[in-house]
């Protein structure tokens, strides 16, 4: 009788076990099966995703980071256009090896259940004015001890390194600092040339000017 008893209760317990319960409220976004499927312990039945709070994560550099404090208010300028505001929850204790950036969480309350998952966004972290220079992201190189640079060209037309830092990060490229106002940046072919050694550098006039020779004499 005990032993009946004892399968009678592990089959009221599989019984109960059939019926699915999400651990949290939110939207069913996949379902991989179907009904009348066999399913066994820790199989995949879907993706449920709460989209109540939205987290949005980005780079902040070390030179800005100490005028972060957690819980401030953060504007966020999603792709598609919306403006939305939300706290700044986390900010990275340790800096990136390679950007020495720290990692940012904001959070977005997303009471309407906006379709923003997975969108690219901007975060306004009021974290100070900063001079810059607008380069790209091929001009950017590493020293031997892991630091970011750029080579320049000085007045002799020697080549010489510069280490920068990352301010943000932009669609045309990165925002460095660590630079005079006015440099030559070796934007082409520094991968060419080595710390010390003179070149004949083309500047974008040159350039103009030899294709309006050549279009002229054509």
């Amino acid at each position: 009788m005990q032993a009946a008893q004892a399968q009678l209760a592990r089959i009221e317990h599989e019984i109960k076990e059939t019926r699915v319960a999400a651990p949290f409220d939110g939207v069913l976004n996949t379902r991989v099966v179907e009904l009348g499927d066999f399913l066994q312990a820790g199989d995949v039945i879907g993706e449920l995703v709460d989209d109540g709070t939205v987290k949005i994560t980005g780079q902040v550099p070390q030179h800005s980071v100490g005028r972060l404090q957690e819980n401030q208010n953060v504007e966020v300028e999603l792709n598609n256009g919306l403006q939305l505001t939300g706290k700044l929850s986390y900010i990275s204790p340790v800096a990136d090896d390679v950007t020495r950036s720290y990692r940012v969480e904001v959070q977005i309350p997303n009471p309407d259940h906006l379709r923003i998952i997975g969108l690219s966004a901007t975060l306004l972290l009021p974290a100070g004015e900063q001079m810059g220079h607008l380069l790209p992201g091929s001009v950017l190189g590493l020293d031997e001890a892991g630091n970011l640079r750029v080579k320049l060209v000085d007045a002799d037309n020697r080549v010489s390194n510069a280490r920068v830092e990352i301010i943000r990060t932009d669609q045309q490229g990165f925002w460095l600092s660590g630079l005079d106002q006015n440099v030559r940046v070796i934007m082409v072919g520094q991968d060419f040339v080595a710390s010390g050694e003179e070149i004949d550098p083309v500047t974008d006039v040159d350039l103009a000017a030899s294709a309006s020779d050549n279009t002229q004499g054509g």
